[in-house]
């Protein structure tokens, strides 16, 4: 049975939080600390309030980041990195897959491009999909795609295709 929202609840944290359209770094900063205090509490752990006013917030700072800041791709070497980092772990923890820690640190640095073969075994060890270590835009591969909201230490656990970061959140494409 989906969750009701309660409009007194609902109403309250209107006014508590007063969503608006962003129109500055000041109000964009104060969106992401009541974005995060959210995530942080766990989606299992948010009311139907709670939920809808991060969904709202989230659009909003999405779409002022859309206007604001140039969306890149986040480069298959950065998003290795973040896999490390989210799961920390160390280069020497890599050395399964490449062989060589030199192999491992020009791959870290961005000299050297991540093969389709090391990608797979990239995807298997990490349990996402081989395709976030290719430097690649998704909306020119798979059209009908989504674009969706996901914490940085959750980066690990997406099936996703490729990963776009703003300066202060990052967003998945998933089929």
């Amino acid at each position: 049975m989906p969750n009701t929202i309660n409009l007194q609840k609902y109403a309250n944290l209107l006014v508590e939080t007063l969503p608006a359209a962003i129109e500055n770094e000041a109000e964009r900063q104060k969106f992401l600390t009541v974005i995060n205090r959210l995530m942080k509490k766990g989606e299992a752990n948010l009311s139907p309030e709670e939920t809808k006013i991060l969904g709202l917030m989230t659009v909003l700072t999405a779409d002022y980041e859309k206007r604001t800041f140039t969306i890149q791709p986040l480069a298959p070497h950065l998003v290795l990195q973040s896999l490390l980092e989210d799961n920390e772990l160390r280069q020497k923890d890599l050395l399964p897959i490449f062989k060589t820690e030199a192999a491992i640190s020009e791959i870290l640095n961005g000299k050297r491009p991540i093969s389709k073969s090391k990608a797979e075994e990239l995807g298997a060890f990490f349990h996402v999909s081989y395709k976030l270590f290719f430097d690649l835009l998704p909306k020119e591969l798979l059209p009908g795609a989504r674009l969706v909201l996901v914490r940085k230490n959750c980066v690990n656990q997406l099936k996703a295709f490729t990963v776009i970061q703003y300066p202060s959140l990052i967003y998945a494409w998933l089929a």
